[in-house]
């Protein structure tokens, strides 16, 4: 996932931005780009390892139907 121009999204707490406290949120805004399959994960102490982390799917439609793909599966696995 490209992060041009919102750089600061990316990297460890208290080093491109400060961390999200407890019971706060913070909302991320950037181009998804390209599309696929991304994943997102914490760079805070042990919270990436406890589970905070997910898929990210940027669909490109027309790349899509001209796959012919029918269906779409997305797993996620962990050794934790």
């Amino acid at each position: 996932m490209f992060q041009i121009g919102t750089q600061v999204y990316d990297g460890p707490s208290s080093i491109t931005q400060c961390p999200i406290r407890p019971g706060q949120s913070y909302r991320y805004t950037f181009i998804a780009n390209p599309a696929g399959t991304h994943w997102y994960h914490s760079h805070e102490k042990g919270q990436y390892p406890d589970g905070l982390r997910g898929k990210m799917i940027v669909h490109d439609r027309a790349w899509e139907k001209s796959l012919k793909i029918d269906d779409q599966i997305f797993l996620s696995m962990s050794d934790w």
